[in-house]
């Protein structure tokens, strides 16, 4: 699966309802995809998390702790993501 597919499904769960679930976010919170293609969207977070969009944990259990306030749209998010090296 191309990681911009991948990137779509994760935007898609953390966008979905943000304010009515925890902000701490599990990969068993996600498609098993997104946990074993994590270090394809790796990048990716890392560049969520300099824009202040989320703090990336990224251990076993926990992928990151989402910053509600500061996440933008679901679109936004896929396209700021294409062109992620």
């Amino acid at each position: 699966m191309k990681r911009i597919k991948i990137v779509r499904v994760l935007a898609t769960y953390i966008c979905h309802d943000p304010f009515a679930y925890s902000p701490i976010w599990t990969w068993d919170g996600f498609p098993p995809i997104i946990y074993t293609e994590r270090e394809r969207i790796l990048p990716v977070l890392k560049e969520w998390e300099h824009k202040g969009y989320l703090t990336l944990i990224y251990d076993e259990k926990i992928a990151f702790i989402l910053n509600v306030e500061k996440l933008p749209s679901k679109e936004k998010l896929i396209e700021e993501s294409r062109n992620i090296k």
